[in-house]
This record gives structure tokens, sequence and C-alpha cells, in this order.
């Protein structure tokens, strides 16, 4: 929008193929707030997943819902995620161990490095809604549009060049 207009954005909003860390972080650094879904981790078979755990941010490491600590592994990061790892003797203990674990001997966690950006981003309840029921109503009735008055039931070509050369 920035280059073709010249207009910048003060909000977005998107689904969950928009909702990737690094996004957030590009649109923290140009101060745009953003509602964009986030993908999530799949849950364990009997439901306790990341989103369950605890990141306390001054001292690196999660907090899992026993309250045992999770600590940043000494690998390095691969395609920049952290491996955030429980201690053995800790989940042997756990008495929501049958929850937690599925055949591995302790809890691990990925974390990516820009995933600090994600909640300096995200507006407040009442502007996410907003945000959504605006994008609902002006971004899927243009798509509808274009579908039903427009016959433009497919789209033969990627990108904004393909779809001006089909309009």
């Amino acid at each position: 929008t920035v280059r073709q207009r010249g207009v910048r954005p003060r909000a977005v909003a998107g689904d969950k193929g928009y909702g990737y860390a690094s996004n957030f972080r590009y649109l923290y650094e140009q101060g745009v707030s953003a509602q964009l879904a986030r993908s999530r981790s799949p849950r364990h078979s009997n439901g306790i997943g990341k989103d369950q755990f605890v990141y306390l941010e001054h001292e690196d490491v999660y907090q899992c819902p026993a309250g045992e600590r999770l600590r940043a592994g000494t690998r390095q990061a691969r395609n920049g995620f952290r491996e955030y790892k429980a201690q053995t003797r800790s989940c042997a203990a756990c008495a929501l161990r049958a929850h937690c674990l599925t055949g591995q001997p302790a809890r691990t966690i990925q974390r990516h490095q820009d995933e600090g950006y994600v909640q300096r981003v995200r507006p407040g309840p009442i502007r996410k809604r907003f945000a959504l029921r605006r994008r609902k109503t002006v971004i899927e009735g243009s798509f509808a549009d274009a579908k039903e008055r427009r016959a433009h039931r497919r789209a033969r070509w990627r990108g904004l060049r393909g779809m001006q050369l089909q309009c």
C-alpha cells in the first residue's frame, strides 16, 4: 500500500496465513497495530498445549501448569526458533504427565525469536472485534462482489499484476 499509493495504514487485520511472528515484528517496526489470527501449535492428545504455558521474559523461561520451569537449550536456534525443555526428573514425577507428554521423557516448547512482538502489536479486545468485523464487511464483501457480479469465480493468475490482467 505504501509503495503503490503512498498510504500508510494505522491498523491491519488478517487470517491465519499472515499470523507469523516475523510479520508481527515488521508491523511493530512500522508502527502499525494488527489483528492477525495466530496459527496455534497443535495440542497434545490430552489437551495441554503451548498456550497453557506462561513465558517469563525477565528469566527467559517457560512455566508449565504444574509450576516447573522449562529452560532454553544450549543448541543454536534453527530458523529463528529456540527450544525450551523441562528437566526429565521433574516431568517423571509430575501429576500432569499423562496430559502433557506423548511418549517423550520431558516436555519441550519452541519459541520464535520475534514472539515478543506479537503482544506489542495486537490491539485490545474492543479494537479486535471492530477490526475483524470491518475486515469481514469490507474485504470479504469485495470478494463476494467480484465472484457474483463480475464472474471472477476463480483467479487465473497470482499477484496484483495477474489480477489486473484478469479484470
